[in-house]
Protein backbone atom coordinates (compact mmCIF):
# COMPACT_ATOMS: atom_id res chain seq x y z
CA UNK A 1 0.00 0.00 0.00
CA UNK A 2 1.22 3.52 -0.92
CA UNK A 3 2.66 5.24 2.54
CA UNK A 4 0.63 8.79 1.65
CA UNK A 5 -2.39 6.31 1.73
CA UNK A 6 -1.48 4.79 4.98
CA UNK A 7 -1.17 8.18 6.63
CA UNK A 8 -4.32 9.53 5.55
CA UNK A 9 -6.25 5.99 6.53
CA UNK A 10 -4.72 6.56 10.05
CA UNK A 11 -5.08 9.84 10.59
CA UNK A 12 -8.93 9.36 9.56
CA UNK A 13 -9.09 6.23 11.88
CA UNK A 14 -12.74 6.44 13.88
CA UNK A 15 -10.60 6.84 17.45
CA UNK A 16 -8.06 9.06 16.73
CA UNK A 17 -10.76 11.12 15.14
CA UNK A 18 -12.71 10.93 18.49
CA UNK A 19 -9.57 11.52 20.00
CA UNK A 20 -8.64 15.01 17.94
CA UNK A 21 -12.39 16.04 18.37
CA UNK A 22 -12.15 15.86 21.94
CA UNK A 23 -8.44 17.82 21.83
CA UNK A 24 -10.53 20.78 20.35
CA UNK A 25 -13.03 20.93 22.67
CA UNK A 26 -11.11 21.21 25.74
CA UNK A 27 -8.33 23.61 23.83
CA UNK A 28 -11.33 25.79 23.38
CA UNK A 29 -12.95 25.44 26.67
CA UNK A 30 -9.43 26.26 28.15
CA UNK A 31 -9.42 29.44 25.90
CA UNK A 32 -12.84 30.47 27.40
CA UNK A 33 -11.94 29.84 30.87
CA UNK A 34 -8.45 31.87 31.16
CA UNK A 35 -10.78 34.67 29.23
CA UNK A 36 -12.97 34.51 31.94
CA UNK A 37 -10.86 34.00 34.17
CA UNK A 38 -7.70 36.24 33.94
CA UNK A 39 -10.20 38.74 31.58
CA UNK A 40 -12.87 39.15 34.54
CA UNK A 41 -13.64 43.23 35.74
CA UNK A 42 -12.88 43.54 39.61
CA UNK A 43 -13.80 46.44 41.54
CA UNK A 44 -12.43 46.42 44.98
CA UNK A 45 -13.24 48.46 47.90
CA UNK A 46 -12.02 49.12 51.50
CA UNK A 47 -13.59 50.82 54.49
CA UNK A 48 -13.79 50.70 57.88
CA UNK A 49 -16.80 49.85 60.16
CA UNK A 50 -19.43 52.39 59.07
CA UNK A 51 -22.93 51.41 60.55
CA UNK A 52 -25.44 52.27 59.18
CA UNK A 53 -24.07 52.77 55.99
CA UNK A 54 -21.21 49.90 55.98
CA UNK A 55 -20.42 47.26 58.35
CA UNK A 56 -19.60 43.47 58.68
CA UNK A 57 -22.43 42.59 61.24
CA UNK A 58 -24.92 44.25 58.93
CA UNK A 59 -27.56 43.08 56.15
CA UNK A 60 -25.64 42.57 53.05
CA UNK A 61 -22.80 44.58 54.42
CA UNK A 62 -25.10 47.93 54.71
CA UNK A 63 -27.16 49.91 52.16
CA UNK A 64 -24.95 52.33 50.71
CA UNK A 65 -22.51 49.14 50.05
CA UNK A 66 -25.39 47.50 48.18
CA UNK A 67 -25.86 50.71 46.51
CA UNK A 68 -22.15 50.95 45.60
CA UNK A 69 -21.80 47.53 44.72
CA UNK A 70 -25.20 47.82 42.12
CA UNK A 71 -23.68 50.52 40.32
CA UNK A 72 -20.52 48.89 39.77
CA UNK A 73 -21.91 45.54 38.73
CA UNK A 74 -24.15 47.70 36.37
CA UNK A 75 -20.80 48.31 34.35
CA UNK A 76 -19.85 44.95 34.31
CA UNK A 77 -17.75 44.67 37.12
CA UNK A 78 -17.55 41.85 40.17
CA UNK A 79 -17.19 43.50 43.41
CA UNK A 80 -15.77 42.95 46.53
CA UNK A 81 -15.59 44.73 49.86
CA UNK A 82 -12.87 44.46 53.02
CA UNK A 83 -13.51 45.81 56.24
CA UNK A 84 -10.63 46.84 58.03
CA UNK A 85 -9.22 49.34 60.62
CA UNK A 86 -9.38 52.91 59.12
CA UNK A 87 -6.07 53.65 59.33
CA UNK A 88 -5.22 50.01 56.90
CA UNK A 89 -7.84 51.14 55.13
CA UNK A 90 -6.11 54.46 54.11
CA UNK A 91 -2.31 52.37 53.55
CA UNK A 92 -4.09 49.57 51.36
CA UNK A 93 -6.18 51.34 49.01
CA UNK A 94 -3.63 54.59 48.81
CA UNK A 95 -1.04 52.06 47.88
CA UNK A 96 -3.68 50.41 44.84
CA UNK A 97 -3.68 47.01 47.19
CA UNK A 98 -7.53 47.77 46.79
CA UNK A 99 -8.86 50.29 43.65
CA UNK A 100 -11.40 51.93 45.88
CA UNK A 101 -11.54 53.92 49.56
CA UNK A 102 -15.22 53.35 50.52
CA UNK A 103 -17.46 56.06 52.15
CA UNK A 104 -14.94 58.95 52.73
CA UNK A 105 -14.57 62.55 53.40
CA UNK A 106 -13.53 64.96 50.54
CA UNK A 107 -10.24 66.33 51.66
CA UNK A 108 -7.12 68.32 49.71
CA UNK A 109 -5.07 66.05 51.38
CA UNK A 110 -6.36 62.94 49.60
CA UNK A 111 -6.10 64.49 46.00
CA UNK A 112 -2.94 63.44 45.81
CA UNK A 113 -3.61 59.38 46.76
CA UNK A 114 -7.80 59.35 44.90
CA UNK A 115 -9.43 60.67 42.61
CA UNK A 116 -13.57 60.72 44.23
CA UNK A 117 -16.42 59.96 42.76
CA UNK A 118 -20.12 61.37 43.14
CA UNK A 119 -21.59 61.29 46.91
CA UNK A 120 -23.46 58.03 48.15
CA UNK A 121 -24.83 59.88 51.04
CA UNK A 122 -24.45 63.03 53.33
CA UNK A 123 -23.39 62.89 57.28
CA UNK A 124 -23.49 64.76 60.25
CA UNK A 125 -20.39 65.25 62.01
CA UNK A 126 -19.68 67.07 65.31
CA UNK A 127 -18.43 66.57 68.93
CA UNK A 128 -20.07 63.83 71.44
CA UNK A 129 -19.96 64.66 75.21
CA UNK A 130 -21.27 63.59 78.22
CA UNK A 131 -24.98 64.78 79.49
CA UNK A 132 -23.92 65.30 82.68
CA UNK A 133 -21.03 67.66 82.07
CA UNK A 134 -23.15 70.89 82.11
CA UNK A 135 -19.91 72.57 82.09
CA UNK A 136 -19.31 72.17 78.44
CA UNK A 137 -20.83 73.90 76.16
CA UNK A 138 -20.55 74.46 71.89
CA UNK A 139 -21.46 77.39 70.26
CA UNK A 140 -19.49 76.57 66.94
CA UNK A 141 -16.74 78.46 67.94
CA UNK A 142 -13.21 76.41 67.72
CA UNK A 143 -11.11 78.14 69.66
CA UNK A 144 -13.74 77.63 73.08
CA UNK A 145 -12.40 73.80 72.88
CA UNK A 146 -8.87 74.83 73.37
CA UNK A 147 -8.75 73.71 77.29
CA UNK A 148 -10.34 70.54 76.23
CA UNK A 149 -9.12 67.01 75.03
CA UNK A 150 -11.01 66.16 72.02
CA UNK A 151 -10.75 61.84 70.90
CA UNK A 152 -10.30 61.63 67.13
CA UNK A 153 -10.01 58.70 65.27
CA UNK A 154 -6.79 58.10 63.78
CA UNK A 155 -6.53 59.09 59.95
CA UNK A 156 -10.12 60.13 60.30
CA UNK A 157 -11.31 63.78 58.59
CA UNK A 158 -14.22 65.92 60.55
CA UNK A 159 -14.59 68.85 59.48
CA UNK A 160 -12.12 70.91 57.35
CA UNK A 161 -11.67 73.94 59.49
CA UNK A 162 -11.50 70.82 62.87
CA UNK A 163 -9.06 69.22 61.00
CA UNK A 164 -6.82 72.19 60.36
CA UNK A 165 -6.27 73.79 63.71
CA UNK A 166 -3.40 73.11 65.82
CA UNK A 167 -4.17 74.49 68.34
CA UNK A 168 -6.77 71.69 69.87
CA UNK A 169 -5.84 69.00 72.13
CA UNK A 170 -6.62 66.25 69.77
CA UNK A 171 -6.08 62.84 71.30
CA UNK A 172 -5.70 60.19 68.91
CA UNK A 173 -7.78 56.74 69.15
CA UNK A 174 -7.53 53.52 67.25
CA UNK A 175 -11.27 54.31 66.22
CA UNK A 176 -14.48 56.00 67.01
CA UNK A 177 -15.80 52.95 69.16
CA UNK A 178 -12.31 53.24 71.39
CA UNK A 179 -13.11 57.19 71.63
CA UNK A 180 -16.32 56.53 72.51
CA UNK A 181 -15.29 53.75 75.78
CA UNK A 182 -12.97 56.99 77.06
CA UNK A 183 -15.47 59.59 76.78
CA UNK A 184 -17.80 57.04 79.21
CA UNK A 185 -15.01 56.52 81.63
CA UNK A 186 -13.94 59.96 81.70
CA UNK A 187 -10.77 60.31 80.15
CA UNK A 188 -11.88 62.51 77.11
CA UNK A 189 -13.74 65.76 77.27
CA UNK A 190 -14.90 65.11 74.04
CA UNK A 191 -14.96 62.65 70.88
CA UNK A 192 -15.13 63.90 67.66
CA UNK A 193 -17.08 61.84 65.20
CA UNK A 194 -19.33 61.12 62.63
CA UNK A 195 -22.86 61.35 63.94
CA UNK A 196 -25.21 58.27 62.60
CA UNK A 197 -22.01 56.05 63.03
CA UNK A 198 -21.42 56.66 66.58
CA UNK A 199 -24.91 56.47 67.63
CA UNK A 200 -24.96 52.97 66.22
CA UNK A 201 -21.93 52.09 68.11
CA UNK A 202 -23.25 53.47 71.21
CA UNK A 203 -26.05 51.30 71.02
CA UNK A 204 -23.88 48.29 70.07
CA UNK A 205 -21.71 49.23 73.29
CA UNK A 206 -24.90 49.25 75.62
CA UNK A 207 -24.55 45.86 76.81
CA UNK A 208 -20.74 46.38 78.34
CA UNK A 209 -21.34 49.79 78.94
CA UNK A 210 -24.46 50.06 81.01
CA UNK A 211 -26.64 53.88 79.70
CA UNK A 212 -23.54 55.00 77.43
CA UNK A 213 -26.20 55.67 75.00
CA UNK A 214 -28.12 57.86 77.07
CA UNK A 215 -25.28 59.03 78.72
CA UNK A 216 -23.15 60.49 75.82
CA UNK A 217 -25.00 62.79 73.27
CA UNK A 218 -24.07 64.54 70.12
CA UNK A 219 -23.76 68.32 70.80
CA UNK A 220 -25.33 70.94 68.05
CA UNK A 221 -24.12 73.15 66.07
CA UNK A 222 -22.76 70.20 63.62
CA UNK A 223 -18.91 71.06 62.50
CA UNK A 224 -19.70 70.06 59.20
CA UNK A 225 -22.08 68.28 56.93
CA UNK A 226 -19.89 66.11 54.71
CA UNK A 227 -20.56 63.96 51.48
CA UNK A 228 -19.69 60.32 51.59
CA UNK A 229 -17.42 59.62 48.65
CA UNK A 230 -15.55 56.79 47.19
CA UNK A 231 -11.73 57.80 46.42
CA UNK A 232 -10.63 55.96 43.27
CA UNK A 233 -6.91 55.11 44.35
CA UNK A 234 -4.43 56.67 41.38
CA UNK A 235 -2.34 53.62 41.61
CA UNK A 236 -5.36 51.17 41.03
CA UNK A 237 -5.45 49.74 37.41
CA UNK A 238 -7.40 51.95 35.06
CA UNK A 239 -8.34 54.28 37.93
CA UNK A 240 -9.30 56.61 35.56
CA UNK A 241 -12.12 54.07 33.79
CA UNK A 242 -13.04 52.34 36.95
CA UNK A 243 -13.85 56.60 38.34
CA UNK A 244 -16.09 56.88 35.02
CA UNK A 245 -17.69 53.56 35.10
CA UNK A 246 -18.36 54.01 38.96
CA UNK A 247 -20.14 57.63 37.90
CA UNK A 248 -22.10 55.99 35.20
CA UNK A 249 -23.30 53.25 37.45
CA UNK A 250 -24.59 55.96 40.08
CA UNK A 251 -26.32 58.47 37.65
CA UNK A 252 -28.27 55.35 36.64
CA UNK A 253 -29.37 54.36 40.23
CA UNK A 254 -30.65 57.69 40.61
CA UNK A 255 -32.50 58.40 37.66
CA UNK A 256 -34.45 54.93 37.22
CA UNK A 257 -35.14 54.84 41.23
CA UNK A 258 -32.94 52.30 42.27
CA UNK A 259 -31.24 54.39 44.67
CA UNK A 260 -34.18 54.82 47.05
CA UNK A 261 -35.35 51.72 46.68
CA UNK A 262 -32.60 50.09 48.07
CA UNK A 263 -32.51 52.74 50.67
CA UNK A 264 -36.08 51.93 51.71
CA UNK A 265 -35.28 48.30 51.50
CA UNK A 266 -32.83 48.37 54.15
CA UNK A 267 -34.61 51.28 56.45
CA UNK A 268 -32.57 54.04 55.99
CA UNK A 269 -33.69 57.78 56.47
CA UNK A 270 -31.63 60.40 55.66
Amino acid sequence: MDLALINLTCLWHPCLVATNLLLIIFSCWLGLFATTAFGAKTFTFITEEQPPYAGSNMKDLGWAWVVAKTAVESQGYTAALRIESWARALEDSKQGLTDALFLAFWTEERLQWYEYTVPIAQIESGLFKLKERKDLAFNGDLKALKPYEIGVCRGCAIADEFDEVDYLNKVTQKNTENGLKMLFVKRLDFVAANRPTAEILLNKLEPAYKGISQKIIFIKPALQVNDLLVGISKKAPDYKKKLRDFNRGMKQLFLDGTYHKIQKQYGFKQ
